[in-house]
């Protein structure tokens, strides 16, 4: 091309957007339709992973970002297997999905795990205790256990459980998943307690009227905390992409607002002990 034809493409690339600059590589991230944590209301997506996930985002300006709904985490992290550049995050790992997605060397959630789920007037009576042991409520049969009906639980929680398997203080109810209805037993005290992650019951009681009476407690037989992950595609682009993931996620965890985007969600008797185990816990992974 002749030497004066330059300012003149030059000029007409501007006029009509075109950069000399490579377009920059796009990530789909794929949620998981998980309320609180990542879900669709009114055509937005919402929740404390999505705030999470904005703040990440904002680190890696190197790419764009779309976002995509996949379901549940079977079928989201099935999406990002398929690539070609798809990402996700809150999944935790196993061997098989490690064989298949790129993992970041930093969790995305620091989450409490399942609790004991009581009324108020309950928790007050027993001391307002940090931790409960589920032995000790076991061995009082005037307390009565609700179990949701096909629902997994840890195997040292399930252990206890298979220990008192029968017993008539032992109900079950045909709700696989924790739910409204059973709240609503629980407050007119058709049973004592139950079983259900913090998030889940702060997410229902905030739909329910005078539901405030409400309060979960960590189990002393339990895991205190849980953590999560985000994975990408196992590609090239995708270990690149979970390499540059990974360098913001240490950033941003350091911060208030990322801490606090889950600790919106749990109980005012919970949040001393989860900044604690935040800070001398959460931000030691992956240093």
């Amino acid at each position: 091309m002749p030497r004066l034809m330059y300012p003149l493409v030059a000029s007409l690339m501007l006029l009509t957007g075109q950069s000399t600059t490579s377009a920059k590589e796009k990530i789909t991230w794929v949620l998981a339709q998980e309320p609180p944590i990542t879900y669709v209301r009114d055509d937005a997506y919402t929740g404390y992973g999505v705030k999470m996930l904005r703040l990440i985002q904002a680190e890696l300006p190197d790419y764009d970002h779309a976002m995509h709904l996949g379901g549940n985490y079977q079928r989201a992290t099935q999406d990002v297997k398929n690539g070609p550049l798809k990402c996700a995050v809150g999944v935790m790992k196993t061997l098989e999905r490690m064989d298949i997605m790129s993992f970041s060397t930093v969790p995305v959630f620091h989450f409490f795990d399942i609790q004991i789920v009581t009324r108020k007037e309950t928790f007050e009576s027993w001391g307002r205790p940090e931790k409960i042991s589920l032995n000790l409520l076991l061995k009082n049969k005037d307390l009565i256990l609700m179990l949701s009906e096909g629902r997994k639980y840890t195997p040292g929680l399930q252990a206890i459980l298979d220990r008192h398997q029968g017993a008539p203080h032992i109900r079950t109810t045909a709700n696989a998943q924790f739910s409204e209805t059973m709240l609503r037993m629980l407050q007119h005290n058709r049973f004592t307690y139950m079983f259900a992650y913090p998030e889940e019951v702060s997410y229902l009681t905030r739909q329910m009227d005078n539901m405030d009476n409400i309060v979960t407690i960590p189990i002393t037989e339990s895991q205190l905390f849980g953590h999560s992950w985000a994975v990408c595609s196992k590609t090239p682009q995708g270990k690149d992409a979970i390499a540059a993931i990974s360098r913001a996620l240490k950033k941003v965890r350091q911060t208030e607002e990322y801490r606090e985007a889950y600790e919106a969600w749990i109980g005012g008797n919970l949040r001393t002990l989860y900044r604690e185990k935040y800070q001398t816990e959460f931000l030691k992974i992956g240093e």
